[in-house]
Formats: structure tokens, C-alpha cells, sequence
């Protein structure tokens, strides 16, 4: 955190160690395992990456934007989809049959 209680350089920080998680096991997440099975294991390894000491960040618009964005870029990667194809965030999120659950479970970390 800075002196004035910005918390951006962490997440960014967070989402690139989770980028960098995400591209180590690149060949297995974008295999040909069930979209479920795929789901619990960016969950569990890149997700719970990226949230590890999120309790203690206070967010401003861009954090929000920032882990959005990132979350959708790991659903994408997961799923195959190029940007090129031009599908909506709502389109993506219908294929994986998820919602914006980082920002849900950051709101939840931070309830508790």
C-alpha cells in the first residue's frame, strides 16, 4: 500500500504473478479436459493467486477495472477465444457458465 492508501501496485502485481501461473500451465488449462474440471483448476491455481491478501486491499475504480479485465482474459485463454472474435464479456462468461466471480468472492473476503 502507499501513503495515500492506493493498493494498485499490489494488484497489479497479483495479476501478473497470476498471468505468469496461467502460462505455466497453459498446455493443461487449454487442453482437452471438461470445461469443469478446467474451472476448478484456474480457481485453484491462478484465482487463489491472484487473492492471496486481498482483505487488506482498498479498491479504487481501476483496481476493479484491472481485476475484471484480467479475469475475463483467463476465461478467454481457458476457452480459446481470441479478441479478434470480437464475443462480449457476457458472451464468454455464458460459455463458461460462470459470473464475475473474483470480484464476488473479493467482496465476500473483505465482508468477513
Amino acid at each position: 500500500m502507499t501513503e495515500d492508501g492506493r493498493c494498485m501496485k499490489e494488484v497489479r502485481r497479483r495479476i501478473a504473478l497470476g498471468k505468469t501461473a496461467f502460462s505455466k500451465k497453459k498446455e493443461l488449462l487449454r487442453g482437452s479436459l471438461s470445461l469443469g474440471l478446467k474451472k476448478r483448476m484456474v480457481k485453484v491455481l491462478v484465482l487463489s493467486l491472484v487473492l492471496y491478501g486481498s482483505e487488506t486491499w482498498i479498491f479504487r475504480q481501476e483496481d476493479i477495472t484491472s481485476l475484471e479485465a484480467f479475469e475475463m482474459w483467463i476465461w478467454r485463454q481457458t476457452m480459446k477465444i481470441p479478441w479478434t472474435q470480437h464475443a462480449s464479456n457476457e458472451q464468454i462468461l455464458g460459455i463458461v457458465d460462470e459470473s464475475h466471480s473474483l470480484l464476488e468472492t473479493l467482496r465476500k473476503r473483505q465482508k468477513n
